[in-house]
């Protein structure tokens, strides 16, 4: 399969699985684990990359070039996470202060 065809199959299986509350936790968390990492980026939807890029660039606004283990660590982030970090990026002195990064970055 294509790159394309594999995100689309990817998109129609997120958008059709029926899944309780508790499903959808499992699911994620499974999908957290490191042997499904290049699941987790096939997965991502066009929202999720979008909003994940709209945070980098919100950070990197505010506090100038990051380290691609940053950008990284963005990546990884449930869509819920980041939101709450982008309502910080305003008010954070630094990146340690969103939780991201360490004293050298």
């Amino acid at each position: 399969m294509s790159e394309q065809e594999r995100f689309l199959l990817g998109e129609c299986v997120q958008a059709y699985l029926p899944v309780d509350g508790e499903q959808k936790r499992q699911f994620e968390a499974l999908l957290q684990s490191e042997s499904y990492a290049g699941v987790r980026a096939m997965n991502q939807t066009m929202y999720e990359k979008g909003q994940m890029d709209l945070v980098y660039s919100l950070i990197e606004a505010r506090f100038g070039p990051v380290s691609d283990t940053i950008r990284e660590d963005l990546e990884r982030m449930p869509t819920e996470q980041l939101r709450r970090l982008a309502l910080k990026v305003g008010t954070a002195a630094s990146l340690a202060d969103l939780g991201l990064g360490s004293a050298e970055e």
